[in-house]
């Protein structure tokens, strides 16, 4: 596997790891209250 994928990878799985404690992208992504525009 290619090294900048693999590292890709890694970065997108932390940053989705750590997301559920700020609540940002998890919420932006799957909360349909703040996806969707008022």
């Amino acid at each position: 596997m290619d090294t900048h994928v693999w590292l890709t990878y890694v970065v997108t799985a932390i940053l989705f790891s750590l997301a559920p404690g700020s609540g940002t992208v998890n919420s932006i992504s799957y909360d349909p209250i703040y996806a969707t525009p008022k």
